[in-house]
């Protein structure tokens, strides 16, 4: 992706593109130079943090552009574009490229916003979803004073590691749904998520919002598998 955030201007150089322009240096400068180099790498649109569809679309509509990208990579507001682009250019791939980053609440409110990302991006085309900061010291701040949320905290001072609830939900992600799984059609499309996965088992990840426990039943072919559970939880079932 040429450019990160290719419609913001914040505080550290940067560099703003209106599609035209993204389009132009992509299609005459950029993929042809690739292929002189014989350079065997995906070219792709972003990182798209835009939340009108109509950038991408101009994009696409832009001589050669549907010949030298490969893929769509958003990011923050950018997810808003997914349902409408994917639903349009069904044939390119699409990543969401940066969890959001929050500030520092790095609790149980973290996890659930991330989670309803997730499920948004899966269920409108994605193939991966990218954390952004894995690890940060006891201040969780950048550089430039913001205070962020992370997988996980070391403090410098103490040596002491704390794994946040994110670091929960990603891991029940990226350790029970492995490269080549695909995305399964379910009932609860908002709390649950499933995947067949290339050795040909399900894994289905639901997630309680409740404070109370909840009963809950799956169906996958002719498995059928009554559970309780708890309040506030995040859980992996593997058929």
């Amino acid at each position: 992706m040429p450019q990160n955030e290719i419609a913001w201007t914040p505080c550290w150089p940067s560099c703003t593109w209106r599609p035209e322009d993204l389009a132009i240096f992509v299609n005459q400068y950029l993929a042809p130079q690739f292929e002189k180099d014989s350079i065997n790498t995906e070219i792709w649109v972003g990182t798209v943090n835009y939340p009108n569809p109509d950038y991408v679309r101009t994009f696409f509509k832009q001589k050669g552009s549907r010949q030298s990208v490969k893929g769509v990579g958003v990011q923050w507001t950018g997810m808003k574009v997914l349902p409408a682009i994917h639903k349009e250019y069904p044939d390119y791939c699409y990543m969401q490229t940066e969890n959001m980053c929050g500030n520092a609440e790095n609790d149980w409110s973290s996890l659930e916003n991330t989670w309803k990302a997730i499920v948004h991006c899966f269920n409108n085309g994605v193939s991966s979803y990218m954390y952004w900061n894995m690890v940060l010291n006891e201040t969780c701040k950048s550089w430039w004073d913001w205070a962020q949320n992370t997988l996980v905290i070391v403090d410098r001072n103490t040596g002491q590691v704390r794994y946040t609830d994110e670091y929960y939900l990603m891991k029940h992600l990226s350790h029970f749904v492995q490269p080549g799984s695909r995305l399964l059609k379910v009932s609860d499309d908002k709390n649950t998520l499933a995947f067949r996965s290339h050795d040909g088992k399900i894994v289905v990840v639901v997630y309680n919002p409740e404070e109370e426990e909840r009963p809950c039943s799956f169906k996958a072919g002719d498995k059928n598998v009554c559970v309780t559970l708890k309040g506030k939880s995040i859980n992996t079932l593997v058929f």
